[in-house]
């Protein structure tokens, strides 16, 4: 049998979809990256809009890019799996707001609106 499942649980924790996760991409999830891009700056191009959006999303001093849970779930889903290729590191860091269902921004989320990279109080 399974021992993880033997566990005791301690605690539990709830976070939300919407909840903001860091992750470090690997070289592939780089390349998926570049490549939807790519797909997306044509798709608006051929029909006459500028698409100007960075290549790659931005990484906090550590090497992590910041995603909505839902959106890195839509983004990298498809390509996660037994014997697939990574598209991120397997530690992936919860970003907490300051206390219970306190909203957090996207400028928080990459550590650019928090003292030394934590949202804490």
């Amino acid at each position: 049998m399974n021992q993880s499942i033997m566990c005791e649980v301690k605690q539990l924790k709830t976070f939300n979809l919407n909840s903001w996760v860091k992750v470090k991409l690997t070289d592939h999830g780089i390349a998926i990256e570049k490549e939807k891009h790519q797909k997306l700056k044509e798709f608006y191009e051929q029909r006459g809009v500028s698409y100007d959006v960075d290549e790659v999303p931005e990484t906090d001093e550590h090497g992590y890019t910041a995603y909505q849970l839902w959106e890195l779930f839509e983004r990298f889903g498809e390509h996660m799996g037994l014997g697939k290729r990574l598209p991120f590191e397997t530690d992936i860091l919860l970003v907490e707001a300051r206390g219970l269902g306190d909203p957090i921004t996207e400028e928080q989320a990459y550590g650019n609106d928090c003292p030394n990279g934590s949202c804490d109080a």
